[in-house]
């Protein structure tokens, strides 16, 4: 049950971002969801009576706010703006391909063996397949949309190994809401100056997105996510990234009305089963 909620909720992400990006920009969208984002991790700290100390833990927080949430909630938001929500889901997924490249230099544990090479290989010949056809003539906004969506996940991959380093015992309560804070602090300002005036939306799907955005997609996806971890170990928790992508194509095809085409179905297929082979469980 709490796998499948976990898995839907970041599925769906995509395909409400873009329908929130059809009437407000990206710095007001992320400014917004990390309020909602925010407020449901503070009833879940009053609630645990969880120690959050921003003094002690400032500066973690502050580059955590801006790499891990800020910048990429951006990024995501205006690629939202340009290209289909299954082929930024698809995109993203290859956030564990970056994390091994990096992690193989910075964490012993995390050797880069023949065999994670491999999968690495794959999966972002899966990402040229899917750029194949924007790969010639001047960039343009879709291939920055494609390009934006990467960066993003290479800054999720940085993240993720800096809070192993960095961020050891701070309860995810507390890492999750300071997060939070200087993201909504560092992006706010950039709302109010590239997106001025600065409006609310007024279209109440948008309001339904910011909400489910900011409450589930920040909030109660990142309890499951830590709960799943506990109870059914990191390596079945990680099943979810490869099922993320499917209901993101598929929503965006029925709701949005996105065509699937063969680079997205070769490429995707390619990503996934890269990931799969860089995780998979060896004796």
């Amino acid at each position: 049950m709490k796998f499948g909620l976990m898995t839907l909720i970041w599925g769906s992400t995509y395909l409400w971002i873009k329908l929130a990006v059809q009437e407000i920009g990206p710095f007001t969208l992320v400014s917004l969801r990390t309020v909602f984002a925010i407020s449901g991790i503070l009833i879940l700290v009053w609630k645990q009576r969880t120690s959050i100390l921003i003094r002690r833990r400032w500066p973690i927080f502050l580059f955590l706010g801006v790499i891990n949430m800020g910048l990429p909630f951006v990024l995501t938001s205006w690629a939202g703006k340009i290209i289909p929500s299954g082929l930024s889901a698809i995109l993203n997924s290859t956030i564990p391909l970056w994390t091994i490249l990096i992690a193989s230099a910075l964490l012993p544990e995390e050797r880069f063996t023949a065999s994670r090479l491999i999968g690495v290989v794959f999966g972002f010949g899966g990402v040229i397949v899917l750029m194949s056809n924007r790969l010639s003539g001047e960039l343009g906004a879709y291939q920055l949309g494609m390009l934006a969506m990467l960066v993003s996940a290479l800054l999720y991959a940085v993240s993720s190994i800096l809070i192993r380093l960095k961020a050891k015992g701070i309860p995810a309560e507390a890492l999750s809401f300071g997060q939070l804070l200087f993201a909504w602090l560092a992006v706010t300002p950039g709302a109010v100056l590239f997106e001025a005036p600065f409006q609310f939306p007024t279209q109440v799907v948008t309001w339904a997105a910011v909400i489910f955005l900011g409450l589930f997609a920040s909030g109660l996806s990142l309890v499951l996510y830590f709960s799943l971890l506990h109870e059914i170990g990191p390596t079945r928790t990680a099943m979810g990234s490869y099922i993320q992508p499917l209901i993101s194509v598929a929503l965006g095809g029925v709701v949005l009305g996105e065509q699937l085409d063969w680079r997205m179905l070769l490429g995707g297929m390619m990503i996934i089963a890269g990931v799969w082979w860089v995780n998979k469980r060896r004796k």
